[in-house]
């Protein structure tokens, strides 16, 4: 990055008194009245400027301390960035019950009006949020689940292949929907007349929530003007509460 000090030939650590020695030298060369080779007018008023933002002790200072802020303003940036990249790959997974781990989904294009292929009807019938499908291609020798979340139809078949043995009944091609993933609702809050020791017992103890709310925070307030919202399932300790299930209709 080019900035005064670059200019000037100097370091930022130099002194004051370097700087004006730097300074004069390098006029010396580019000075339109000693130099008349092309751009030497062009550099003069270059490295005059470069003068002008660092030459003087109390101006050097507020340039020192606005780059410095430019610096911690990048290096914070950054960190969010790779939050925001950590916090989008979480979001298109799924908390598997069998596992314990989270399996990847894979947004598709599918409309929610037009999701399911009926062999039957030979169409595309309507998914409901929770729906669970499976669709086989290639003489019915692969197969892919679908399932509707969160107004979306996604490729869940990672998912179902660990959920094997709860969707062992699943049929493919179907005209009606045979099962449902199951999004169980997390505790509500305690009230405050409860009692202010238990209060002041769980304000002493943040839970993971309190961490999946700071996170939705810095997520939300401090994207890049992205133009694609995802809504990411948390891995936190009361997961157990809204793990994904599987149940016959």
């Amino acid at each position: 990055m080019i900035d005064p000090y670059s200019i000037l030939g100097v370091t930022p650590t130099c002194s004051d008194d370097d700087i004006k020695k730097y300074y004069k030298r390098q006029a010396f060369l580019v000075h339109p009245d000693k130099n008349s080779q092309p751009g030497a007018e062009e550099a003069f008023k270059i490295l005059v400027h470069a003068f002008d933002i660092i030459g003087e002790p109390e101006r050097r200072q507020a340039f020192d301390q606005s780059r410095q802020v430019e610096a911690a303003w990048g290096e914070l940036s950054d960190l969010l960035s790779q939050l925001h990249r950590k916090m989008e790959q979480a979001a298109n997974t799924i908390r598997c019950t069998n596992c314990g781990l989270r399996h990847k989904r894979i947004p598709t294009q599918r409309p929610c009006y037009a999701a399911r292929f009926c062999s039957q009807c030979k169409i595309r019938h309507s998914a409901k949020e929770g729906d669970i499908w499976a669709e086989s291609r290639v003489m019915g020798f692969l197969w892919h689940y679908y399932a509707c979340m969160e107004g979306a139809v996604y490729d869940v078949t990672d998912w179902a292949a660990c959920q094997a043995g709860n969707l062992k009944h699943l049929r493919a091609n179907t005209h009606s929907v045979q099962y449902r993933i199951v999004l169980g609702q997390r505790p509500s809050t305690q009230s405050p007349s409860s009692g202010n020791k238990k209060r002041q017992h769980m304000d002493s103890n943040p839970t993971d929530a309190d961490f999946e709310d700071f996170l939705n925070n810095l997520y939300t307030h401090n994207k890049s003007g992205t133009s694609t919202t995802t809504t990411t399932e948390q891995p936190t300790a009361k997961s157990d509460n809204r793990r994904r299930k599987t149940k016959r209709k």
